[in-house]
């Protein structure tokens, strides 16, 4: 039985970033960067958990599929097994009942999904740099 931890993962957001008030307007560049900070971190908490061998678990980084995108959760703790909130872009949970129903084994199981996905498709981090045949 999985438990959530009640510290989120620190990630920009408007307040961090500008240090304004919480209801100012920041337009359409605020909310880019903003978007650009949360890519980063998202791309290097990926790259760190990719690196992970299958069972280990503690940095993986589980995303949840969510309404029109995604639940992002790194795991802190394999025993008992711990989930943080990465509340990045637009900050998606689940509900509590669907972390504290996962296992140990539930993790496990996501790792060796994305490490097999993972040689059939180009890396996200590859796309844009592939070089264009002439």
């Amino acid at each position: 039985m999985a438990r959530l931890t009640n510290k989120q993962f620190p990630v920009a957001s408007f307040d961090t970033i500008f240090e304004i008030e919480r209801d100012a307007a920041v337009g359409y560049d605020g909310f880019d960067k903003v978007m650009k900070e949360h890519t980063k971190t998202l791309d290097a908490l990926q790259k760190a958990s990719d690196k992970l061998k299958v069972g280990e678990i503690v940095g993986f980084l589980l995303s949840i599929p969510w309404a029109d995108g995604y639940a992002y959760y790194l795991v802190t703790n394999d025993e008992p097994l711990t989930l943080q909130p990465v509340l990045v872009h637009d900050a998606w949970q689940v509900p509590y009942y669907q972390i504290r129903g996962l296992r140990k084994s539930d993790i496990v199981n996501r790792q060796k999904s994305a490490k097999k996905i993972g040689k059939l498709f180009v890396p996200r981090s590859m796309i844009g740099n592939r070089k264009v045949i002439k």
